[in-house]
């Protein structure tokens, strides 16, 4: 049988979360996800190069899941880097419960409301998963994500040194494209959470389920 949701809290990271993200996510070394040290947490949270969520239990505060976006950086000129849906992480003990999946589709929701909500082409984003780690490519399939190619990284590259490699040293993944289309059912899904009085969103301006879904039939 499956656990009942938890009611959450979903809003932006704050300074004061940093400590209680590391700790969750980031102390003890997961082997598919990129190492992160401490002092990475407080850029993500000063800088407009990172979008950083959080889900919150609403009884507790305690904190369940965070999720971070990388916003592509944007030169007059040059095409435009892709962003990329970086680290979803979820609290064991909170896991089957569908706090993971609701954050993802806030954050990514948020993402777009706030750089190209209805452009026929937004800025490109992207998500990589080592080859061997099958646990985000279902939610990242209901996100609307899709396979783009495989991809390799040179062993001890930098935050890679602890994840596992084939014979030759190479850490091998794939990566994951969002599409302009798709944008249109995430819309969609988020106005059905933000219309979810069990959980509390603290959303963009202007963001509300009505709009959200004029949005989607835009698209």
């Amino acid at each position: 049988m499956a656990s009942q949701p938890t009611p959450c809290l979903f809003e932006p990271a704050k300074d004061t979360d940093a400590d209680a993200i590391y700790e969750l996510a980031f102390a003890s070394p997961q082997p598919f996800l990129r190492r992160v040290e401490r002092a990475d947490i407080n850029t993500w949270l000063a800088t407009d190069d990172w979008m950083c969520w959080v889900a919150k239990d609403r009884s507790t505060g305690q904190l369940l899941a965070v999720c971070n976006l990388k916003v592509p950086e944007v030169k007059a000129g040059e095409p435009p880097e892709p962003g990329e849906f970086g680290g979803l992480f979820t609290d064991p003990q909170a896991r089957g419960r569908g706090v993971g999946r609701r954050l993802a589709i806030f954050a990514l929701g948020a993402y777009f409301w706030d750089t190209d909500p209805d452009g026929p082409n937004p800025l490109p984003m992207l998500a990589h998963v080592h080859r061997l780690n099958s646990a985000p490519r279902q939610i990242l399939g209901d996100l609307g994500f899709r396979l783009k190619r495989a991809i390799e990284v040179p062993g001890g590259t930098p935050g890679f040194e602890h994840m596992p490699t084939n014979d030759a040293g190479v850490v091998l993944g794939d990566e994951f494209t969002f599409p302009a289309e798709q944008r249109a059912s995430l819309f969609e899904t988020l106005a059905d959470l933000l219309d979810d009085p069990s959980d509390s969103f603290d959303v963009p301006v202007g963001m509300t389920s009505s709009e959200l879904r004029s949005l989607a039939a835009g698209s």
